[in-house]
């Protein structure tokens, strides 16, 4: 067999390994100070302990796009949870700017919440962030 065959199926093997696939699973779950939020909750299977993310929808509101990304980042080993947090505000496109203006300080003391929540979880590893979905529409 060639040596750089080798060295690339080798490589190829090492990549495989290193990504942990598995399966995950989803509830709702109430977030926020209020506990007016609707968000999914995605867990990889297994005991954890698991890096935390939640993912911010864009400003059309949360979509399916979404979750399956959500449900991506679980199954790549992450506890990911998704906000549907414009709804709870009822924040729609054509008063965003108003909206994120008058109630900027209430939402960002959800986000402090949901952040709170998900390092509290029992098979979390501190220190949750967060990850703007990567699609725009």
């Amino acid at each position: 067999m060639n040596v750089r065959l080798l060295l690339a199926l080798l490589s190829m093997a090492l990549v495989a390994a290193a990504r942990p696939v598995t399966a995950e699973t989803s509830r709702t779950v109430k977030v926020g100070v209020r506990g007016n939020i609707e968000a999914t909750l995605y867990t990889p299977d297994g005991p954890g302990p698991f890096a935390s993310a939640i993912v911010i929808h864009t400003s059309q509101g949360l979509v399916e796009a979404d979750r399956q990304y959500c449900a991506a980042l679980a199954r790549e080993g992450f506890q990911c949870v998704v906000p549907a947090f414009l709804r709870a505000y009822g924040i729609r496109q054509d008063i965003k700017e108003i909206a994120f203006t008058t109630d900027r300080e209430a939402i960002l003391a959800d986000f402090r919440q949901v952040v709170d929540m998900m390092n509290g979880l029992p098979n979390a590893r501190a220190g949750a962030g967060y990850q703007r979905a990567l699609h725009e529409r």
